[in-house]
């Protein structure tokens, strides 16, 4: 109500949960859920009770990934220092204040990474990896595909043309309430910091559409979901309200409303609402209940559940050291296998819970991995022949050295080799006769 009325909020809030974000992007909904609420929520110039929200909020977002602490900042600085009221004096004493709180709060994190990695290497390690994050999965600009085309209903059908759609639209959405607001704020025409909120949300929007559409462009646009749905409802209200010809009104609705329509189909195109609804069961409401139940049951048994079911065949490397490590014994997967030590309930080795190939090429990673691992019982190396390509050589030398190669396990659709500390005694018990050290 505070910015759109529920006509035509409930549609955009809708539309938007129908893209079927990814269950592992639940963090980005939240954060940024409760970012737009924290700013729609201010009346007037933040209280300084509402700063210190910020702030928490802020520093939640940190912990959960850094960048979104930089998103919320994004958001929160711009609110704070467009809010009608106070001077400018008093808008940057909010502004610095709000930093100050944020890294109170954040001081026991820092305190603790600087204890045991250092913040420069830390900092280091985050540079390096969102380096690469950002060669894997950069996109261009997406271009629509009319080659075959028989109809003009074919054209958002096309999954290429269904994300190009996506990408502009979720571009020109804030930039266009940006520009709004902006106009309104500047002549005073708009109640509260209506206005500020609503620039404050479009420049955070703005900042998400650069950093969370990247490759795999379908599966992401769910994510940018909170923000659109508030951003695009004032806009919606916008075109019916006020008083205005109603030619003009007309035009804007029509154009509105054909927007509205496109985006509705790209939106079923992209988030298979047919299929998922199917899978959900959520149009046979008396299923829902036992379903629910039922999941909850099934999450509770993890990891063991999955590990013990698929043993055979995916999860067989997961499978096979946990029977066969000790509880106290670390593990070490090198490639980009996150879940083998989370499958596995065995503490990750050479401080690092994945060695992704991208991200950690420069030897200075392999030789601090190496040092670790002299400290530590590691009696099972996994990795696969991707690794052999030299940008491991002295990580991989080091394995050879110390290790010998025992066989293969599933893992997946593939295979991954099994190397064992030389010198340490085990029973040819683990799969194919593997040897085990548990």
């Amino acid at each position: 109500a505070v910015v759109a009325p529920w006509p035509w909020a409930l549609p955009m809030a809708f539309l938007t949960a129908l893209l079927s974000p990814k269950l592992y992007g639940y963090p980005k909904l939240l954060v940024m859920a409760v970012a737009s609420l924290i700013i729609v929520g201010s009346h007037g110039a933040p209280t300084w009770r509402r700063i210190a929200l910020m702030s928490v909020w802020t520093a939640i977002a940190f912990l959960f990934r850094h960048d979104y602490a930089v998103y919320c900042g994004v958001g929160f600085a711009t609110l704070i220092v467009l809010s009608a009221g106070p001077g400018w004096r008093d808008r940057i004493g909010r502004s610095i204040g709000y930093a100050v709180i944020t890294a109170l709060v954040l001081a026991p994190s820092l305190g603790w990474i600087q204890r045991y990695a250092g913040l420069s290497e830390y900092l280091r390690n985050a540079r390096e990896m969102s380096r690469g994050e950002y060669e894997r999965t950069r996109i261009g600009w997406p271009v629509m595909s009319f080659d075959g085309m028989r109809s003009p209903f074919e054209m958002f059908e096309r999954e290429e043309n269904a994300e190009a759609w996506m990408y502009y639209l979720f571009l020109i959405i804030p930039l266009l309430a940006a520009g709004i607001a902006g106009s309104r704020l500047s002549r005073g025409s708009d109640r509260d910091t209506r206005g500020a909120a609503l620039v404050a949300i479009s420049v955070m929007t703005l900042a998400l559409w650069y950093f969370f559409l990247r490759g795999n462009l379908g599966a992401r646009v769910g994510e940018m979901g909170p923000s659109i749905a508030v951003i695009s409802a004032w806009l919606l209200s916008l075109t019916f309200a006020g008083r205005r010809p109603w030619s003009r009104t007309a035009l804007a609705g029509s154009a509105a409303l054909a927007v509205l329509a496109v985006t509705v189909i790209c939106t079923w195109r992209l988030g298979e609402v047919k299929a998922e609804l199917r899978t959900s069961r959520l149009l046979e409401p008396q299923d829902v209940v036992a379903r629910t139940r039922q999941a909850s049951q099934d999450l509770a048994a993890m990891p063991r559940s999955l590990r013990e079911g698929q043993a055979a065949d995916r999860m067989q490397a997961e499978d096979y050291l946990h029977r066969c490590t000790k509880p106290t014994d670390r593990v070490i997967a090198i490639g980009y296998y996150p879940v083998v030590p989370a499958f596995s309930e065995r503490l990750f080795a050479g401080g690092r819970v994945t060695f992704v190939v991208s991200y950690y090429a420069d030897p200075r990673y392999s030789r601090e991995t190496i040092a670790k691992l002299e400290s530590q019982s590691v009696p099972i190396v996994l990795d696969s022949p991707d690794v052999d390509d030299g940008r491991f050589r002295a990580l991989t030398n080091y394995i050879r050295s110390r290790y010998e190669q025992a066989g293969v396990v599933a893992f997946n659709e593939g295979s991954l080799r099994v190397w064992v500390r030389r010198g340490v005694s085990g029973t040819p018990s683990g799969p194919n006769g593997l040897p085990c050290f548990g």
